[in-house]
């Protein structure tokens, strides 16, 4: 990746595969669903919680905030810290 976040900012790879529940959802309604689910890229050093995400986390982010970015052919969403309402966490 060529990106890395600044201030307060989360770089975030987007991921339309989610399972969302075991609920079987066609590709093309999978970028409209409620939240976006992506893969941590970058957590800026101004980020009240980045000690808490790491690179490679999975994370949900509210689908109508931030901007996408296209890099390197690969889609990415740059939020606040806000804007992420939360991580996966293993049991």
């Amino acid at each position: 990746m060529l990106l890395k976040a600044v201030s307060d900012t989360i770089i975030i790879k987007l991921d339309y595969a989610d399972k969302m529940h075991g609920l079987i959802v066609p590709d093309s309604a999978k970028q409209y669903h409620g939240e976006f689910v992506g893969i941590v890229e970058s957590v800026g050093p101004a980020c009240s919680f980045r000690n808490d995400l790491k690179k490679g986390e999975r994370v949900k982010i509210v689908r109508h905030e931030g901007h996408k970015i296209i890099c390197s052919q690969e889609e990415y969403f740059c939020v606040s810290e806000r804007w992420v309402v939360g991580k996966e966490i293993k049991e």
